[in-house]
């Protein structure tokens, strides 16, 4: 049940953020909290896996959907556990990068073919279809992803080698930063 709930949800995203219905609920929100808390759900779901938070200190608030940023965050925590090799840890890291706040999810595993990872982002993909059928998904959680950080002016992007680590990094303008970016480009 839990299971066809989130495909459903995960169509009426898809409808709605391609039909540009999507409207984001902004507000100043501490990401450093935000992520903490959706680490804490997540291995409470997966109690067989261990993780790493790196926050740095005094990490500014940043205007976002903080609903859509979980879903973000859930998702990329979700494909780490499924793809990741069950003995490494999930490493999750927040950094200050010039007018961003970058957030990285970074797991040890198969990895990510090379001639896949352009794919990664595109509506129903499933990488490594053959070798990963016990994997349940329909291939649109990372478009899902890329639609609602994208949303908030970010960008994200896959990083991995196979047999070795895969970083899924995605980024999100400051606090103030977007007006900034978007009066620039008007």
């Amino acid at each position: 049940a839990l299971r066809l709930d989130r495909m459903i949800n995960d169509l009426l995203d898809l409808s709605r953020l391609e039909a540009r219905q999507l409207k984001l609920m902004r507000q100043p929100v501490d990401l450093a909290s935000l992520v903490h808390v959706s680490v804490e759900r997540i291995a409470g779901e997966a109690p067989d896996r261990s993780f790493e938070l790196r926050v740095p200190p005094s990490l500014p608030f940043i205007d976002i959907d903080a609903d859509r940023i979980v879903q973000v965050i859930d998702n990329l925590l979700s494909n780490a556990i499924k793809y990741g090799t069950p003995d490494t840890p999930i490493e999750i890291e927040i950094l200050q990068r010039d007018l961003d706040i970058v957030v990285a999810v970074i797991n040890q595993g198969p990895g990510i073919a090379p001639e896949d990872l352009p794919h990664l982002f595109q509506r129903f993909h499933r990488v490594g279809k053959d070798h990963n059928s016990h994997i349940k998904g329909i291939g649109l959680g990372l478009y899902i992803v890329q639609q609602l950080v994208e949303a908030h002016g970010g960008r994200v992007q896959a990083e991995s080698a196979p047999g070795g680590k895969t970083t899924f990094r995605f980024t999100l303008p400051r606090a103030g930063e977007l007006a900034i970016r978007e009066n620039a480009t008007a």
